[in-house]
């Protein structure tokens, strides 16, 4: 039977690079082409055996499944080929190791034949892109740098350097703590009510490093040794990015590369000099100038010093004119988003910033699975609790947005709120990683329920702590235990109340719970509606496509 998958399997390949079907290839049609139904026994278990393949083809970064999903609930006795042994453990082992083998040898083989894996860089999403497209993209690419001479052939030959020895040097605070400098900012300038602001993009930072000026910025440095200067310099000028062809390797001959482990502090480095020499004079006591690796904000009284730092900034380096934004006048949009966090320029408020692509999935944006601690397909409620501990989502629970000192008391709530509503948005995702792992819709309500009694009990008392650490002027006494319960739950049932018909049970049973409590001065209906920051998420799981719709993503 083995025989005749890799026969269909050789067939199959050589029907479709023909025919040129690869960029228009339906997986499952010729995977189930591929493996004959006799494999199987019937369609109940062939079934079982591509929710597997749909799983693996649509998995994030790190997204596991576990292995008894190959053997568990099959029906043995239509599978002729399982040898007839009394022990039910031989058995299930045999059929294991087969699918494994079938995995291995016909559906990964095939698939990669026709297409990359690939990840998405700005999140844990996986993209199939179809070969031929990948392969004329790189093409392309390697001609249009090649008559632009940014790609130079090189001698062949490797380089190996260890990067551990001067790896702590580089890490120098070059820039001061935000949550502080905006409270004192704010402090020393709380009767000017008029403030202005610009956040600035620098394009292809790692691209605009000029290597002379960094080299002689670490040559007239005296913390580094002889030896450390040669070694930098040697990095600086013979690290590089290979482009592959046949016969001849070319390498990036701009800046420094992305991607090696030095890279990231040279860049700031060399930032933070240029920052230095050609922005300083904008430091006052009316302003603030924050950097970020690559972006910068500058805040000030005077709305010409920001049109100054706009013409300076834009001579010091090439900045993406798209991504600035700018508060010049009452009536524009106040918001300016930096570093995660939302600043209001007229009320001075500041709130988490939520940006999520269109149909984004939450597997994409969080870590889910730990391959390093192992969680039995059983303990389903050890695997969610693991997602949602504080300190995986603690940013979002942060001085900036806790603190009362800039911040009224109702958009510390409404922070609360909105963080929580991420929260619930996790539990979902990590539902649905493991929603084989339920024997029934009653397991899955008792676990998720569960859930929730362990964020009540762990967040509460954290979030009150935080909001008395730092409580400023605006304080009032409005954070009571009930209180931040309500937000809680009121959270979790607008994000559930998506899938009212798999959370049913368990909005009821929040709802029950969530009766009684209330909010002494503020209206219940903030809290009753999803934001629409979070419009974007998708709550049922993507499955693989049948025709993949990646192909023409690098051509463009």
């Amino acid at each position: 039977m083995f025989y005749e998958m890799y026969i269909n399997l050789k067939r199959e390949t050589i029907y479709c690079c023909c025919h040129g079907a690869n960029d228009k290839l339906n997986i499952f049609k010729c995977i189930f082409k591929l493996i004959p139904l006799e494999f199987f026994g019937n369609v109940c278990n062939r079934t079982k055996f591509f929710f597997v393949v749909k799983r693996i083809l649509s998995q994030s970064k790190g997204e596991c499944i576990h292995v008894n999903c190959l053997w568990e609930d099959y029906i043995y006795d239509c599978i002729t080929w399982l040898s007839p042994e009394e022990n039910k453990n031989s058995v299930e082992v045999q059929l294991c190791q087969a699918n494994i083998l079938v995995l291995q040898t016909v559906v990964k083989p095939f698939i990669n034949y026709f297409y990359y894996c690939l990840r998405d860089s700005k999140s844990r999403k996986y993209l199939f892109v179809s070969r031929c497209a990948m392969d004329s993209f790189i093409d392309k690419t390697h001609n249009f740098y090649m008559n632009t001479n940014i790609l130079q052939p090189v001698h062949s030959g490797n380089i190996a350097t260890s990067f551990t020895c001067l790896s702590d040097i580089f890490k120098k605070d070059f820039s001061s703590n935000l949550y502080e400098c905006w409270k004192e900012y704010l402090k020393l300038n709380k009767y000017i009510k008029r403030v202005y602001a610009i956040k600035v993009d620098i394009v292809n930072a790692f691209g605009l490093v000029d290597q002379n000026i960094l080299i002689g910025l670490i040559e007239r440095n005296d913390i580094f040794t002889i030896a450390e200067k040669q070694f930098l310099f040697n990095y600086i000028l013979n690290q590089y990015v290979c482009v592959r062809k046949p016969s001849q390797i070319y390498k990036w001959n701009i800046g420094l590369p992305q991607g090696c482990k030095l890279s990231p502090l040279l860049c700031d480095l060399y930032l933070s000099y240029m920052c230095h020499a050609n922005l300083s004079q904008f430091t006052k006591n009316n302003s603030i100038i924050h950097r970020t690796m690559d972006d910068m904000l500058f805040i000030s009284t005077s709305f010409d010093e920001i049109c100054e730092f706009e013409i300076k900034a834009s001579e010091t380096f090439i900045i993406n004119g798209s991504k600035t934004q700018k508060f010049s006048h009452m009536g524009k949009d106040p918001c300016i988003s930096y570093c995660g966090k939302i600043f209001n320029m007229e009320s001075k408020e500041v709130s988490n910033d939520y940006s999520f692509e269109k149909d984004t999935e939450m597997r994409y944006k969080f870590k889910l699975w730990n391959r390093k601690y192992e969680i039995k397909k059983e303990d389903a409620f050890k695997f969610i609790t693991n997602v949602i501990k504080f300190s995986t989502v603690s940013f979002y629970f942060s001085k900036f947005v806790l603190n009362t000192h800039f911040n009224s008391c109702d958009i510390v709530l409404t922070n609360i709120f909105e963080a929580m509503c991420l929260v619930a948005f996790k539990i979902d995702g990590a539902v649905h990683s493991i929603s084989y792992a339920f024997s029934s819709a009653e397991h899955r309500t008792q676990t998720i329920q569960k859930c929730i009694d362990y964020i009540l009990q762990h967040y509460i008392f954290k979030i009150k702590r935080l909001i008395e650490q730092t409580k400023g002027d605006f304080f009032e006494n409005v954070f009571s235990y009930h209180a931040i319960k309500f937000v809680i739950l009121r959270a979790c049932i607008v994000v559930f109340n998506r899938r009212n018909q798999i959370y049913r049970d368990v909005i009821k049973c929040i709802k029950k719970e969530a009766k009684g409590l209330y909010l002494k001065k503020y209206d219940k209906k903030t809290y009753s509606v999803l934001p629409l920051k979070f419009k974007n998420i998708r709550m049922n799981r993507r499955q693989c496509m049948s025709n993949m719709e990646f192909r023409n993503t690098y051509e463009k």
